[in-house]
């Protein structure tokens, strides 16, 4: 069933992706004032995008792996990658805590705890973590000055707002 894992991953990414962008595509339309593409929905509908790509190209790694491997596997408990169930969990929290906590105060835990499920444990070091809780910070600082003050868009600014 491992051999199997990337195929099967991408597969329910894809399809999580193919309704997230239909559910982005039912986002109340606000434009910036300026003349252009740039709405609210703008962003949400590129990650849908985004992600139902990157899920293709997954899937057809593991169909290209499958064809050269050879070897026999042992079975795995988990027919999808751990670490791709824990970054999903990790969304829904994500989304579900937006309104409440805010933009800026989630989406840099967000990037913290999706950097520390990807990052190799070697590299997992406190160090590390400042670093990118520091790079973290300023994204969702700059994001959020760029959409509010730039776009004149609004953000859920929970508990700092």
């Amino acid at each position: 069933m491992k051999k199997y894992s990337d195929i099967i991953s991408g597969a329910v990414l894809f399809v999580l992706a193919a309704v997230y962008y239909a559910m982005a595509t039912q986002i109340k339309q606000y434009n910036s004032g300026l003349p252009g593409i740039v709405t609210s929905d703008f962003i949400p509908k590129v990650y849908g995008i985004a992600v139902m790509v990157l899920s293709a190209i997954l899937i057809f790694r593991g169909i290209r792996d499958l064809k050269k491997a050879r070897a026999p596997e042992k079975a795995s408990r988990f027919p999808i990658d751990p670490a791709i169930v824990l970054v999903f969990l990790l969304l829904v929290i994500y989304v579900a805590l937006l309104d409440t906590v805010g933009f800026t105060i989630m989406s840099t835990l967000f990037v913290l705890g999706l950097s520390y499920i990807l990052l190799p444990k070697e590299k997992r070091t406190p160090k590390t973590c400042v670093a990118v809780f520091v790079v973290a910070l300023v994204f969702s600082v700059a994001i959020t000055l760029i959409f509010v003050k730039g776009f004149s868009l609004t953000l859920p600014m929970g508990i700092l707002g």
